[in-house]
């Protein structure tokens, strides 16, 4: 639901969270795409028309890092929530960019996800969207998931309540 614009401990970044609710089966052979999207609308002779600009965005899935994109991402199944996290620095298209320079480009984040049912083997795609409106700022996610005791078994229990849960940076 949320995007979260926040420090992280290190740096500056723009998050995300993705989950799989569902407990009948998983999702696998998952793909995600992050792409920055602006446009400027002009006067011509002829009308009014848009010039905009798509752009590929970098980022880590539950701080995987260290691998070259050309080689593509060992994308982990989604048995956990996934926390998406675009680092904003001089190789970001966000950089040095106001929250007002993102509404006056008329700037939009597109999260592209996309697998395949387990038990069906049907693929999906979901797409998300965000505007500088619907994104957070100086906002980051809480945590979702607590270890619990099952028998005598430590298990992860995932709160999808938390999914879009925030809390302040400050």
């Amino acid at each position: 639901e949320y995007g979260a614009y926040a420090v992280d401990d290190r740096y500056e970044c723009l998050q995300f969270r993705v989950g799989d609710m569902r407990a009948a089966s998983r999702i696998c052979d998952t793909a995600f795409h992050l792409i920055f999207f602006e446009r400027r609308t002009r006067q011509f002779d002829d009308g009014v028309f848009e010039d905009f600009c798509m752009e590929e965005m970098d980022f880590d899935l539950n701080r995987q890092k260290g691998r070259v994109r050309s080689l593509g991402a060992s994308d982990p199944l989604l048995s956990l929530p996934w926390t998406v996290t675009h680092k904003i620095d001089k190789l970001s298209p966000l950089y040095g960019k106001s929250k007002q320079e993102l509404i006056d480009s008329k700037a939009e984040i597109i999260a592209v996800f996309d697998g395949i049912d387990e038990a069906t083997s049907d693929n999906f795609q979901s797409w998300w969207s965000y505007t500088p409106h619907e994104i957070y700022w100086d906002f980051k996610f809480r945590p979702m998931v607590r270890a619990v005791i099952k028998g005598r078994k430590e298990v992860l229990h995932v709160d999808y309540d938390r999914i879009s849960s925030i809390e302040s940076c400050n």
